[in-house]
């Protein structure tokens, strides 16, 4: 039988290090710092290789405040450990000058470590990790392909013009949608829509003056419309927040403005004009009406050659004659009094 030690034998210390609440104790007492009877700890965090035994022994120690524990094996992931011995899983990320953080749905470790990795491929392509927890609700199964008409329709009760529905409908169908038609909105990366915007700005059109003979200005088109999509779609629900992606135009300088910057736009001047006028004079009736009122109006061909009836004000009312969609101008509008249209 072993000999037992006196009674009066000291027992030695339990090491610090393995009560991490009572190391931190001993390390403001060793700077000096005052003991407050009662205060609480603020929340710690340590970087280390976590184990489920770890967290298990820290969720039997008799902690005093929350102790957040960052996992060196997957960069992000976060184990919080309360005084109430319960264990939870956040992921953190740095985005927009800010640190955010979700909260894992995960009871174990293991589990925390896959979604955390899933978090971060996500982060790799573009993708807000806040968009995890919506990615398999209706709500958000929406494709691009399934959003355009509906997208449409709230441009017609806006009151868009049947010209601009069908201008807008035709981009989709032709340049959008056979690329990216069949993606859900809210799996659509940067890459998809700068990879679209590349394809784009590669086709050839016979309306350029460039020799490459490829399109100039339809790049931003589309990606105001996609913009505008993507706002639309976060209104109604179909993009959690925070997900909806941020995109440049694929064009800095569009060539008109650079021209117009370098001092090389052709412009026509009033004299320019008045030639115009007077050449068409002994033209066709049609011919002749279709471009003098392409020299009033800022309009575009064919807008004056789309014109309907509803939109023609009757000379009789004293009122301007033409009526048009002041949404597809952004420049000045010129109204022509009937006066002046019956030779006054």
């Amino acid at each position: 039988m072993p000999e037992l030690p006196p009674l009066d034998t000291p027992v030695p210390a339990a090491d610090p290090v393995s009560v991490p609440w009572k190391s931190a104790v001993a390390a403001g007492k060793a700077k000096g710092a005052r003991s407050v009877p009662g205060a609480r700890l603020p929340r710690q965090v340590r970087k280390q290789a976590l184990t489920q035994r770890k967290l298990d022994d820290l969720a039997r120690q008799r902690l005093v405040t929350p102790i957040d524990c960052s996992d060196s094996t997957v960069t992000g992931l976060v184990a919080r450990v309360r005084p109430s011995g319960t264990v939870s899983y956040f992921f953190r990320w740095r985005g927009g000058g800010t640190i955010n953080r979700i909260k894992l749905k995960a009871s174990t470790l293991d589990e925390a470590r896959k979604q955390a990795l899933a978090a971060r491929s996500g982060r790799a392509i573009g993708r807000d990790p806040r968009a995890m927890p919506a990615a398999h609700s209706q709500a958000t199964s929406l494709t691009v392909a399934d959003a355009v008409p509906l997208y449409l329709k709230s441009l017609e009760r806006k009151g868009r013009s049947p010209a601009y529905l069908a201008n807008v409908r035709s981009m989709f169908a032709n340049h959008v949608l056979p690329d990216i038609g069949r993606k859900r909105l809210i799996d659509l990366i940067r890459t998809d829509v700068t990879d679209l915007y590349e394809a784009i700005g590669k086709k050839k059109s016979n309306k350029t003056r460039t020799a490459e003979r490829t399109v100039t200005t339809l790049p931003n088109r589309v990606h105001v419309q996609i913009v505008a999509l993507l706002n639309w779609a976060a209104r109604k629900g179909h993009l959690p927040d925070g997900t909806m992606l941020m995109l440049e135009r694929p064009i800095g300088v569009e060539p008109s403005q650079r021209r117009e910057r370098d001092g090389t736009k052709i412009v026509l001047r009033l004299e320019h004009l008045a030639q115009i006028w007077l050449a068409v004079a002994e033209e066709r009736l049609h011919v002749r009406h279709l471009v003098r009122l392409l020299l009033l109006l800022p309009s575009r061909r064919q807008e004056i050659t789309a014109l309907s009836w509803p939109e023609v004000i009757d000379l009789a009312d004293e009122k301007p004659v033409v009526s048009l969609d002041r949404t597809t101008f952004d420049g000045p509008r010129l109204d022509l009094p009937p006066a002046r249209m019956k030779g006054r």
